[in-house]
């Protein structure tokens, strides 16, 4: 360590071309880390906005998504809207049972 804080003092160009293969290994996963992480945070951004949005049109009477007079204990276990079920057609998230088992099966490929 010492001897690579002195290079580092010399001003030395390169040092920074001189990584071993431990330091750039632990740089490469930092870098993977951290988009992971940036992927992360901007899908859960991605769904809180949309529920919020489909909030805001639960209660202002639109008809995407809600059922006039529907049952408001009943929540959506996808989009979290009260009113209808995950399995209704009614749900802007719905989706038939069959295409939601040929995406699960596609995620297990990868």
């Amino acid at each position: 360590m010492l001897e690579r804080q002195k290079r580092q003092r010399g001003g030395s160009k390169r040092f920074r071309l001189q990584l071993s293969e431990e330091e750039e290994q632990k740089r490469v996963f930092m870098k993977k880390e951290k988009r992971r992480l940036q992927e992360k945070f901007r899908r859960q951004r991605k769904i809180q906005e949309n529920q919020r949005i489909l909030q805001e049109r639960y209660k202002t009477g639109s008809k995407d998504g809600t059922l006039p007079g529907g049952s408001v204990k009943s929540k959506c276990g996808r989009c979290g809207m009260f009113g209808h079920m995950k399995t209704n057609k009614s749900c802007p998230v719905y989706v038939h049972e069959e295409e939601e088992e040929n995406k699960e099966k596609e995620k297990k490929k990868d």
